[in-house]
């Protein structure tokens, strides 16, 4: 790992971890451990903007750290130079070093972002568990794009099963809405035979 890496790596960490309170419980302060933080910098290593997860309980949402650094630097642009078109490095790291890969929906604003600036190295932390060296991986956006192991965020594949089970439930009901429909017919074309026959057996009897 450069120098400027590892100096960008501590930075970041370090403005992460300062956000967590001293007297935050040891669970809450254990969940924000784990948390993502970006910085987007120039080719020379001077940083640009700042991003870290942000997630809204009330609604639920999530804006990715990725996602949050390139919104940030995309208003930037437009509010100081709108044609200028830069080439920027992008770095994500977990404040406890672990895996920090962009994920499939930040590969997509990565990609939709392109017109308004480039970025040409992708750094992410990417350590074992029981490692206390940060370890960071050095990739580009075509490599992301190409990889078939695309990484999904806890958030969005949470979201995507919650999504199928309701679907699956919706099935289910729906099925057994139909199975006590067709009951409910069986049931009353065996009523109607059944009122039928005793007709054709009173009329025998009248006549």
């Amino acid at each position: 790992m450069n120098n400027t890496i590892m100096r960008l790596s501590e930075e970041i960490i370090n403005k992460r971890s300062a956000h967590i309170p001293s007297d935050m419980s040891r669970s809450l302060k254990s969940l924000r451990a784990r948390m993502h933080t970006c910085v987007i910098f120039d080719t020379n290593g001077t940083p640009l903007v700042y991003g870290y997860n942000d997630f809204n309980v009330r609604s639920p949402t999530t804006e990715h750290a990725e996602a949050m650094a390139m919104r940030k630097l995309l208003s930037s642009i437009k509010a100081k130079n709108p044609r200028a078109h830069l080439t920027v490095n992008l770095l994500v790291v977990r404040t406890n070093g672990g895996n920090s890969k962009p994920c499939e929906n930040c590969i997509r604003r990565m990609r939709s972002y392109s017109q308004y600036f480039t970025i040409k190295k992708i750094y992410y932390s990417n350590s074992e568990s029981d490692s206390d060296e940060l370890y960071i991986e050095k990739t580009n956006l075509n490599n992301l794009i190409d990889d078939p192991n695309k990484h999904e965020s806890s958030f969005y594949r949470n979201q995507r099963l919650g999504t199928l089970r309701n679907l699956r439930q919706d099935k289910n009901s729906s099925d057994d809405s139909e199975y006590n429909s067709d009951d409910s017919k069986s049931d009353d074309s065996k009523s109607d035979d059944g009122e039928i026959k005793q007709k054709k057996k009173n009329f025998r009897n009248k006549y």
